[in-house]
């Protein structure tokens, strides 16, 4: 099943599924990242979750080289509400992008939508770039402080000011909470019971929404 279908189930997560949840797909970015790829479209429908406690980052089917980042890129793409400020103003996009969307996507998990949302694609890219997003522990009073400024760090539109500087460095800062607090990621319910199945591969076709010409 894919974390946008659990969500669809659930809700929301309580925050001790959610940490360990996100230290599992910081975990995958960061191997991704040590391969030189930047997946560029981190978000809910492109995380699988296994019965076992599989936790699989999916859907490369934007990402880029990071060698290649700053050369040749004419256009931006990405779904909107999990893209990056610096990657709607300008060319570049590096590994930092993919923790923006990490911490859209933990956003979501806790408080029930991501950080900022319109009703267009439009209006959601305008307020990612020009609104900072309301705290997390705002939208919902169980958030640890700890968490909620780990997300506004993610969510910081300055990648070189409070970002983590890599995906390896976030799932550790997690694994060190989530020791601390006796957090672990367990299958909720929802993924229980049934006769396994394939996964539906229709959910896995990207929503994104290219802005620009095709990058060859």
């Amino acid at each position: 099943m894919s974390l946008e279908k659990l969500l669809d189930h659930t809700g929301l997560l309580r925050v001790e599924q959610a940490a360990p949840l996100i230290a599992g797909i910081a975990r995958g970015l960061a191997a991704a990242h040590a391969a030189g790829v930047i997946h560029c479209d981190i978000k809910p429908a492109n995380i699988l979750l296994g019965r076992d406690g599989a936790i699989k980052v999916t859907d490369f089917g934007i990402a880029r080289s990071i060698m290649r980042h700053t050369a040749n890129i004419q256009g931006t793409f990405g779904t909107p509400g999990y893209l990056p400020p610096e990657a709607l103003g300008s060319a570049e996009f590096t590994p930092a992008a993919d923790l923006f969307g990490v911490g859209a996507m933990f956003y979501e998990l806790l408080a029930g939508s991501p950080p900022h949302t319109g009703r267009t694609a439009q209006e959601t890219l305008v307020k990612t770039v020009t609104e900072p997003a309301v705290p997390v522990r705002e939208r919902n009073k169980s958030v640890p402080p700890a968490i909620d400024e780990l997300i506004q760090g993610l969510l910081e539109k300055d990648p070189a000011k409070r970002r983590p500087v890599t995906a390896a460095e976030l799932a550790d800062a997690l694994d060190i909470m989530s020791g601390r607090n006796g957090w672990r990621w367990t299958p909720p319910p929802a993924l229980s019971g049934g006769t396994p199945s394939k996964p539906d591969v229709s959910e896995l076709t990207t929503a994104a929404i290219p802005m620009g010409p095709a990058v060859s």
